[in-house]
């Protein structure tokens, strides 16, 4: 993984990403958000910034980020995750974070940026 700084960086930026992507609000209740949350733990690097509509990354606010990882047997944004996109889309998405190449920073915005240019990840 790259140093320190790089993965604030990455970090800060992927939250910069999502909050115009999904406006600002929460993924799951609509509520204003303020937390970046991964359906896949950010300690998998390969999917760590992946912020496309079916990616790793979405917005939550405080209290269903909370609940998140509070119940994860009963996670709400998972399940609305899957309500969204489908199983087959999560089922990608852990596939992909047990890959040994990391999906760089530039990568995951790269397919954020193509689904915002193809009206998929805007229209949420």
């Amino acid at each position: 993984m790259a140093n320190r700084d790089d993965v604030r960086y990455n970090d800060h930026l992927t939250k910069v990403v999502l909050f115009g992507a999904e406006r600002g609000r929460c993924y799951v209740c609509g509520r204003t958000a303020t937390d970046v949350a991964h359906i896949v733990s950010r300690t998998a690097v390969v999917t760590r910034w992946d912020t496309s509509a079916e990616g790793n990354c979405h917005l939550l606010c405080r209290e269903c980020h909370e609940n998140d990882h509070a119940f994860p047997k009963a996670s709400k944004y998972k399940a609305e995750f899957v309500r969204k996109n489908g199983q087959g889309a999560m089922d990608v998405i852990v596939a992909r974070a047990r890959q040994k190449a990391p999906l760089g920073f530039a990568e995951g915005m790269g397919r954020a940026l193509s689904d915002a240019a193809a009206g998929g990840r805007m229209m949420c």
